[in-house]
């Protein structure tokens, strides 16, 4: 098979065909990495059917090497300090373009299959879709050892909402527990905090969004009763304050100006325009 992979997609995006062109493997990988390169991957087995566009290649890609090495925990956790110090702002504003992460000494202690994947995303003009690549193999490499992910939204620390962190524990361990392909796996919790949800809870199983929003819409139609009371026409009575004009001509030709414009506003409100 060449080096060269072509990946055309038929699917349709705002009404154009969309194509995305992935350049040859870099020349400094490995034997090892160029051999799963050139398997044809893309059509391999995987763990789940992951939903997703042309960067789903790369997460493919990355699991097959991950799977290789034995490695897919230590894929994950260097995946998740990687876009963790992205978002840091550790390496720079415009690194995902400008940075050879193959030879940048900020990428050394990462490891070698997931620096080929990123150099290819990189060769690609794909490293926008750095986020979604992880998240997909991080699901690959979960669902391969029968875990899922599951993140739990509370208004606050889970320390601090221990009620509703263990609501959402069980409606997630239930929702999992109901689809047959799924039951008996475990589940590792990834906590977020919303205030905006007050004493409820949100998870998401396989795409499924379980939620107990009722705090928050209690607070809503209680904010929303108490302004439909407020009645904003009775204003306070303002009280008028004559404006005094300095005695000279500007000002008895301005006076008089306006009196002609009331002389004919009183006409037109009379007889018409």
């Amino acid at each position: 098979m060449s080096m060269l992979r072509r990946c055309a997609t038929q699917a349709v995006r705002r009404g154009a065909m969309s194509q995305m062109r992935f350049q040859a493997a870099p020349a400094w990988a490995t034997p090892k990495f160029i051999e799963i390169f050139n398997t044809d991957f893309a059509s391999a087995t995987y763990p789940v059917n992951a939903m997703g566009g042309d960067h789903l290649l790369f997460s493919k890609l990355m699991f097959q090497i991950a799977q290789a090495e034995k490695k897919e925990e230590k894929y994950v956790k260097d995946f998740a300090a990687l876009l963790q110090a992205s978002a840091a702002g550790n390496f720079g504003t415009f690194w995902r373009t400008e940075t050879d992460v193959a030879t940048a000494k900020e990428f050394a202690s990462m490891e070698p299959g997931m620096k080929f994947v990123l150099k290819w995303m990189q060769s690609s003009n794909a490293m926008e879709h750095l986020e979604d690549v992880a998240k997909i193999f991080t699901v690959y490499a979960k669902a391969a050892k029968k875990t899922v992910v599951v993140p739990v939204t509370l208004a606050g620390l889970p320390d601090s909402q221990t009620k509703a962190a263990a609501a959402a524990r069980k409606a997630a361990e239930e929702t999992l527990n109901a689809a047959a392909d799924r039951k008996g796996w475990k589940i590792e919790f990834e906590y977020f905090v919303d205030p905006g949800i007050i004493d409820g809870w949100r998870v998401e199983v396989d795409g499924l969004v379980v939620e107990d929003m009722s705090a928050y819409l209690a607070a809503r139609d209680n904010a929303a009763s108490a302004a439909a009371s407020v009645d904003y026409l009775s204003g306070p009575t303002m009280t008028s304050v004559a404006t005094t004009w300095p005695r000279n001509a500007e000002t008895e030709i301005l006076s008089q100006w306006c009196e002609e414009l009331s002389l004919f506003d009183a006409e037109e409100a009379k007889y018409g325009a």
